[in-house]
């Protein structure tokens, strides 16, 4: 069936990270509003809303920076934030942060990537483990545990570069999805996320894509 309106964002704005959840709480992070210098329209807004009742979203708290085309991963008890573009720094960034869904609040830091990252790179996660990889053009799949703060560490690499990729999980395999990785070709690549080493090739998105529409799955 067709989907419904469920409420407004507490500013309209583009290029927004991740919408990240613990099963209860959707947030969504930053990302543009529109506007010239200094900030360029980058905004620091984290919003929040209740997944089982309609309504519009409401504030949650910072981020740190004012900042777009982050990435997320979380499991039940933290949402993490990382790389993107930050207003002061260069186009794109190092930076983790993170926040605990179950009290609102500001983000604060977590750590640093292995390789700065932006432009859509995507992950993939389970309960203690998140795996980031693709966007700005780069193979690199790095990995963080969600319980200890700090930076992530190699974990291999992509079969491919994946540029404004797609990423989905079920927990324990991940599978990046296309993304401009070049014009011809629509690649999917899989890896285990229990066990560190390169992705393998897992087959074709039936159509080639640029942009990385969100995946979702059970």
């Amino acid at each position: 069936a067709n989907a419904t309106d469920f409420g407004e964002l507490t500013t309209a704005r583009s290029y927004c990270g991740n919408a990240l959840s613990d099963g209860t709480k959707g947030v969504w992070i930053a990302g543009n509003i529109g506007g010239g210098a200094p900030n360029y329209g980058y905004n620091e807004t984290i919003d929040y809303l209740n997944i089982a009742s309609l309504g519009d979203a409401e504030d949650f708290g910072d981020m740190p920076r004012v900042c777009v085309e982050t990435c997320g991963a979380n499991n039940a008890t933290r949402g993490c934030v990382f790389g993107g573009n930050y207003v002061g720094g260069t186009w794109k960034s190092a930076f983790i942060d993170y926040f605990t869904f179950a009290s609102l609040g500001n983000a604060t830091d977590f750590g640093d990537l292995l390789v700065a990252n932006a432009i859509g790179g995507s992950h993939v996660s389970s309960g203690s483990r998140g795996v980031i990889g693709g966007g700005d053009t780069t193979n690199v799949l790095q990995y963080f545990a969600f319980a200890t703060t700090g930076n992530t560490t190699d974990f291999g690499d992509l079969v491919g570069n994946h540029y404004y990729p797609s990423a989905v999980s079920n927990g324990t395999r991940g599978v990046w999805i296309a993304g401009q990785a070049d014009n011809s070709s629509a690649p999917m690549d899989y890896l285990t996320i229990s066990s560190l080493g390169n992705a393998s090739d897992f087959g074709d998105y039936v159509a080639n894509t640029n942009g990385g529409g969100t995946c979702m799955s059970d």
